[in-house]
């Protein structure tokens, strides 16, 4: 009865376990090739992955910072931080998957603050 379909049961077997494996693997890589910096003056993103970014922005450019956290991340402690400019959206840096997240942006958010007013 399933004799004709033997050969797509295989490979969509396959095909699953090569994903359910393959992409754990592919997604801790990105995750350990993202490096987040926190500086005097500045915030750097540096990811080296299939290819190398590296972004940097001035206390000075940023006009707004933002925390986002969904239930799931919740569940893991991780959230997303994200550090505007104005006009130029390229400009912008997200920290993605911060472990405590809430924390370091409840720490950093006055003090950008704070940089970018006494800068004007």
């Amino acid at each position: 009865m399933f004799l004709p379909f033997l050969p797509v049961i295989i490979l969509g077997s396959g095909l699953l376990l090569v994903v359910l494996i393959g992409l754990p693997i592919v997604l801790k890589k990105a995750w350990n090739n993202t490096e987040y910096v926190i500086e005097e003056d500045k915030i750097r993103k540096h990811v080296d992955f299939f290819s190398k970014q590296k972004k940097s922005v001035s206390y000075d450019k940023i006009t707004d910072v933002t925390y986002e956290q969904s239930f799931l991340q919740s569940q893991f402690n991780v959230g997303k931080i994200q550090f505007n400019t104005a006009g130029d959206n390229d400009k912008a840096i997200t920290f993605n998957y911060v472990e405590n997240a809430e924390e370091i942006y409840n720490e950093l958010e006055p003090y950008i603050k704070s940089y970018t007013q006494n800068s004007e």
